[in-house]
């Protein structure tokens, strides 16, 4: 159970996995009670006598030019601006067309997910996890449709864990008698933060009080508080309960 964090007050320390552990995408499963299952999901239905605030912020910054994808399909960008997709997001990068290797793309493209432009002017994350050997680039997630305006962004540990606070924080406003606060951190996040990812749940907490923190890295956070378009990317979510 690398990678899963529960705070249950100030001074309980993360579990689940030393800091810093490598995390190994081998295989997804959902568990309800004692059973676990593949291939399935697992939902909760949350009454509530009123709204309840979903807070999503990541930390990422917007580098380069917006661009126009103009062809997807399936889970790959195919081409951006009427060109292969993975040219013109190298190039973004200031890197020659072709220079990023299939092998060693990931430990770029973590640090330079795509941002999705919004109508309010925020960006929702998708990374792209590879690219294949005709230059499309394979999305996590839902891909960014045709028509889509996306911009390569920047970031890094210091950037994403500057946010910790203030998505604490929003999502108890105005909620102060809550009796937790659910977090929900995407993996990438802790890849990202490597020995520091106990930082984010230490941040949590002393931003919440005495108001109880239980979360965990997770592979993609689901969060439609803008538009249509609710799953994102190395994006950190919570709300009040």
């Amino acid at each position: 159970m690398k990678g899963i964090y529960r705070i249950a007050g100030p001074n309980v320390p993360i579990v689940g996995g030393a800091a810093g552990d490598e995390l190994k995408f081998v295989q997804t499963s959902v568990f309800h009670n004692d059973v676990v299952v593949s291939g399935g999901a697992a939902a909760l239905w949350i009454g509530s006598d009123k709204p309840l605030r979903v807070i999503a912020r990541h930390g990422w910054e917007l580098i380069g030019v917006p661009m126009l994808v103009t062809r997807a399909e399936a889970t790959e960008i195919v081409e951006i601006g009427g060109r292969p997709a993975a040219l013109a997001y190298e190039e973004q990068l200031g890197l020659a067309p072709g220079r990023l290797s299939a092998d060693k793309f990931w430990d770029t493209s973590i640090l330079h997910p795509l941002g999705m432009l919004q109508n309010d002017g925020s960006s929702i994350i998708r990374v792209a996890r590879a690219k294949t050997a005709d230059d499309k680039l394979t999305i996590n997630g839902c891909v960014p449709p045709s028509g889509s305006a996306v911009q390569v962004m920047s970031g890094n540990a210091d950037s994403l864990l500057s946010i910790v606070e203030e998505v604490a924080s929003a999502a108890i406003l105005g909620y102060p008698e809550a009796a937790a606060l659910l977090v929900f951190s995407c993996a990438a996040r802790k890849v990202i933060f490597g020995e520091r990812a106990p930082e984010e749940a230490d941040r949590l907490q002393a931003a919440a009080g005495e108001i109880p923190v239980f979360g965990l890295y997770c592979c993609g956070e689901f969060a439609r508080s803008v538009g249509v378009l609710g799953t994102h990317n190395a994006t950190l979510t919570a709300f009040a309960l």
